[in-house]
């Protein structure tokens, strides 16, 4: 993408000295890797922005001040901090994605869209893995986006940073990778391929991600599937929750994330109240004339065997999560990828309940 196209794409010249910075730097960090980022390189960049660039020391003194960035490794290097990069790729990563355009004079062109890196990296839970996982899943990412088939390790590093993570020692993850074998070196280039099993094994568990493609429309990135709840398999049951599910999937299509997530988490405390009173256990979530807080029922319905979710604590609570941000956030904005992350684990629970709560056995 062109520096200028970049500027204009997000009203550059209307910002504040450390917004203007920190959004170069991310431009330069989108198009060349983390490798390289400095104050200097970022001062550099200004005039060909049609910018006028500002004091570098001054910039440099607020750089130490300015909590988007950390000291990386050599001297006036820089980073994102984890969360800081994933913020403003999900602002402005589309800008990097090919959309459906039209030419002058032509047939409507389209080009397939493409899964973008923080996407894959929060579905894939990839914050939860170590160093050499989130490698293979890397490799992985590289092959489903542009059919890659070979790897360098060195050329690997700066995904972890543009996924949010640490960069790993080189020295380190070549040895455990060499130690895992998931990826060997063939031939005399010395680049890595992936051993057949270890890859049918990722393919059967991240597969399904690039199936889903992503589509982006209006800056915004929707999912093809566009209900956070399928409708047709859940619909149905209870007149409540009927209404409650269709407007989360009219929020989640428009884009109202927020509003998205505290409704989901509405109807996962409506389903689980309901469970509670058709298992004749209600007393459990009772506190005098109404009942415990959310987190309150959540621990009580891992603790009730009726339920029968005692053995999916990790998806009950994944499903409770979402929600969290949108009602005690002060300054946090929930995202496609915040609802994405955590949807199949509330699918999961979500069905489980409906079997009981979506009974009309209201004792």
């Amino acid at each position: 993408m062109q520096l200028i196209d970049f500027v204009d794409a997000c009203d550059l010249r209307d910002r504040t000295e450390m917004e203007i910075f920190e959004l170069l730097s991310y431009y330069f960090v989108k198009e060349n890797g983390p490798g390289n980022l400095t104050v200097r390189t970022v001062h550099g960049m200004y005039p060909a922005a049609g910018l006028t660039p500002p004091d570098t020391e001054a910039v440099e003194k607020e750089v130490k001040k300015y909590t988007l960035f950390r000291p990386y490794g050599i001297e006036g290097t820089l980073r994102f901090k984890r969360n800081a990069f994933r913020t403003l790729d999900n602002k402005y990563g589309h800008l990097w994605v090919s959309v459906p355009s039209k030419v002058r004079g032509s047939a409507e062109t389209t080009k397939a869209p493409v899964l973008r890196l923080a996407l894959f990296a929060d579905a894939c839970d990839i914050a939860s893995k170590t160093e050499t996982e989130a490698f293979e899943l890397f490799c992985y990412y590289l092959m489903k986006k542009e059919g890659s088939t070979k790897f360098s390790l060195g050329g690997m590093l700066s995904m972890y940073s543009d996924a949010g993570l640490d960069v790993p020692d080189r020295r380190a993850l070549e040895k455990s990778v060499r130690e895992r074998g998931s990826l060997r070196a063939r031939g005399v280039d010395g680049l890595l391929e992936f051993d057949r099993g270890i890859l049918r094994s990722i393919e059967e568990r991240y597969g399904d991600i690039f199936e889903r493609d992503v589509q982006v429309a209006c800056g915004k990135d929707v999912l093809s599937d566009s209900e956070v709840i399928p409708e047709d398999t859940f619909c149905g049951k209870r007149g409540a929750f009927d209404r409650l599910i269709v407007q989360i999937n009219s929020a989640y299509r428009d884009g109202h994330f927020d509003a998205c997530a505290l409704t989901m988490r509405r109807l996962l405390r409506t389903a689980l109240i309901l469970s509670f009173q058709i298992g004749g256990i209600e007393d459990m979530i009772r506190n005098g004339d109404g009942y415990v807080n959310f987190r309150g029922i959540v621990e009580k319905a891992l603790e009730a065997d009726a339920l029968g979710l005692s053995g999916k604590e990790r998806e009950l609570r994944s499903a409770a999560a979402i929600g969290d941000y949108s009602e005690k956030g002060v300054m946090y904005t929930m995202s496609v990828i915040d609802i994405n992350s955590a949807r199949l684990a509330y699918r999961e629970i979500l069905e489980m309940l409906l079997k009981t709560a979506g009974s009309d056995r209201i004792p």
